[in-house]
């Protein structure tokens, strides 16, 4: 997920401007009030477009799991075993891990927009493409690429909140926006269905969502002020800045790989948020087990289990807005609501294994999703924000760095999910992540006590 451009440092020393200066060149910049700027648009036009964005979101992130609810038919129909079934949510997810390093580059050396428009039209291609497959081959191929397109609105969407609102309303906004993914993500939808959303948000999409990269933004002014005036001195820092696209995609590609495993902060977050990422992925798999195997619940009430989750993130949601109306003083100030999340997803854990058999009842595991919906989100959001705000300017490389590591969990905790609570059955299976999340769950507490003399030895931070 990318955030606050990488590669075009507006700032400068006061050296560069007066040299600047004496050869006549005059940088451009936004005023108070500019209608350029896209900090500056209204509220109502902030909210519809992070609005627009978070559908954008919500529906390829839906299509994640579209073929879930029809795993069984897609085994019939191909002949083939449940694991190679499961690859078809797999390779999709695994499209996350490379598409953020094409298209995080790619938005920031065009903009957002076209970068929207020349992923989602392929995304929605290759789904319709996954729908027409006439062998299982084809149909996990379209899968991936279609999750390689995906991949362009999770990189953008954080990016187009960051670009239009400040930093204080950007955490409580990123919290309501996955609260909003994540409470719909357990409803199956059937591919035709968002094949038809895909096309309908495309087409708002082109006619309503402007540009809001504020380094193309202000690219846009300069030239705008040199038509207007015929003096071609102004210009805007991206047209000196003198990197070709070749140069950035190297950049893009190595300096995530750099920061992740260079950095500890990257490296401890990444790995603790792709635990996480990947038990949501792995709860989808449990559900049934727990609930329509040992519960006997049948395939229309199956999902209702889920509304614990919903009501566990809905409640994060609450107090992260909450939350937000602090002053913070430091990135580890963001980390009050995420001390939170590490004992409520052990809590839920091990609370959700040993309720989670037959002569227990359904309930008592359904509440468990409380405390696991609770942590999921605040865990997420929490250490999301705070690499953010640790790595201003160098958060798309960090997030792309953490996309990686959590689309690989996301890919890979599936694959194993049924094999590991059938085998080793629901409480043993449960006790042996609770045991993880008990390993990482101190992590927020060292980096509030350790977080800014780390801070203070890196070269990448803010």
């Amino acid at each position: 997920m990318s955030t606050v451009p990488d590669h075009f440092s507006q700032s400068r020393s006061l050296s560069d401007r007066d040299t600047e200066k004496n050869h006549g060149c005059k940088e451009v910049s936004f005023d108070v009030g500019d209608p350029l700027d896209a900090t500056q648009f209204s509220r109502i036009r902030k909210w519809y477009f992070t609005f627009l964005a978070s559908m954008l979101v919500l529906n390829a992130t839906l299509a994640s799991s579209a073929t879930s609810g029809i795993l069984s038919g897609i085994i019939r129909r191909f002949d083939i075993s449940s694991e190679v079934a499961l690859l078809s949510t797999s390779l999709y997810i695994f499209g996350y891990v490379l598409g953020p390093f094409l298209w995080a580059p790619l938005s920031e050396m065009f903009g957002r927009r076209p970068i929207y428009i020349i992923s989602y039209l392929p995304y929605i291609c290759f789904s319709l493409g996954c729908g027409l497959s006439q062998s299982v081959a084809s149909l996990i191929i379209f899968r991936f690429f279609a999750g390689v397109c995906a991949a362009a609105v999770l990189v953008l969407c954080p990016g187009t909140i960051t670009d239009i609102w400040d930093a204080r309303r950007r955490g409580s906004l990123f919290c309501a926006h996955y609260w909003w993914v994540y409470r719909e993500f357990n409803w199956y939808t059937s591919p035709p269905f968002e094949n038809l959303i895909s096309g309908v948000l495309f087409i708002v999409m082109v006619f309503t969502l402007p540009e809001t990269y504020r380094p193309i933004l202000l690219v846009k002014k300069a030239e705008q002020m040199r038509k207007e005036t015929g003096d071609h001195s102004y210009y805007a820092p991206m047209e000196r800045d003198g990197r070709s696209l070749a140069g950035v995609l190297r950049i893009s590609f190595s300096r995530p790989f750099r920061m992740l495993f260079g950095e500890e902060i990257v490296f401890l977050t990444s790995v603790y948020v792709a635990f996480v990422y990947g038990l949501l992925y792995l709860l989808f798999g449990a559900y049934p087990i727990v609930f329509q195997e040992n519960h006997r619940f049948g395939h229309g009430v199956g999902g209702l289990p889920f509304i614990g989750l919903a009501l566990g993130c809905a409640i994060a949601a609450l107090v992260q807005v909450w939350d937000a109306k602090r002053d913070l003083k430091t990135p580890e100030d963001r980390l009050l609501i995420t001390i939170m999340g590490g004992p409520a997803l052990v809590a839920g854990l091990f609370w959700f294994a040993w309720t989670g058999t037959s002569n227990v009842h359904w309930i008592v595991p359904t509440l468990a999703g409380v405390p696991l919906g609770f942590a999921i989100l605040t865990l997420f959001i929490g250490f999301l924000n705070y690499l953010t705000d640790v790595y201003l300017a160098y958060a798309a490389s960090v997030m792309a760095a953490n996309t990686v590591l959590r689309s690989l969990a996301g890919a890979g905790f599936p694959l194993f999910t049924k094999q590991m609570f059938e085998n080793l059955g629901v409480q043993h299976a449960g006790s042996i992540l609770g045991a993880f999340a008990v390993f990482l769950a101190p992590m927020p507490h060292l980096f509030v006590k350790y977080g800014p003399a780390i801070r203070a030895r890196s070269k990448f931070t803010s």
